[in-house]
């Protein structure tokens, strides 16, 4: 899968996204997310959206996280703080190189999106 570098429209909406990062935050819906989950199919739903075909071993690892409230909860928590311009900028300065593998069938995060970014960050490479 692309890395998660490209912002979603709203990311420089500061109102909008402080809102949705109090929504989404919440235990309620870290529980209905679960439930969601383990009970309408939703999981497989997203898992076809994004282009991913995984095989059975990987589905119930997903089916694991996504349906447990508590990852659900910290994986959301982890998303709403997450700064990506910022990120994006101070990746310019890294003295590493940095590697991004964007995987064909991502339907997410087009490579395009992908490489509009990470030309700003002269140690990326796009494979």
């Amino acid at each position: 899968l692309n890395p998660a570098l490209v912002p979603p429209p709203f990311a420089e909406i500061r109102p909008l996204r402080t809102a949705m990062e109090r929504v989404f935050t919440t235990q309620a819906v870290a529980r209905g997310t679960a439930w969601l989950a383990r009970n309408t199919g939703m999981l497989q739903r997203v898992l076809a959206s994004s282009g991913a075909q995984p095989d059975a071993l990987t589905r119930s690892r997903y089916e694991t996280l996504f349906t447990n409230p508590m990852h659900v909860a910290g994986t959301l928590a982890m998303m709403s703080r997450w700064e990506l311009p910022a990120l994006v900028r101070d990746a310019r300065r890294l003295a590493t190189p940095l590697v991004c593998l964007a995987g064909a069938a991502d339907r997410w995060v087009s490579t395009e999106q992908l490489e509009r970014v990470l030309r700003g960050i002269p140690c990326a490479t796009l494979t």
